[in-house]
């Protein structure tokens, strides 16, 4: 396996993780910023699983503000 494809493999799981936090949380229901949030995590979803792309370092701070947000 190249870096690359494992990359993009770890960075799905990033993702998940961030999707099953936020969609778990009751807070996601309400709010203009948690829309954004998850508009946001959905471009995510399509750069890294459908267009097959890596995160940037933005990116990946996103997901760890949507860990830190919306976690218990």
């Amino acid at each position: 396996m190249e870096i690359v494809t494992k990359e993009l493999i770890r960075h799905s799981l990033l993702i998940t993780k961030a999707w099953e936090t936020i969609y778990s949380n009751p807070t996601h229901l309400r709010g203009v910023e948690a829309y954004y949030d998850k508009k946001k995590l959905w471009d995510l979803v399509e750069l890294v699983r459908e267009n097959r792309q890596l995160m940037n370092v933005d990116d990946l701070q996103f997901l760890e503000t949507i860990l830190q947000k919306y976690s218990f």
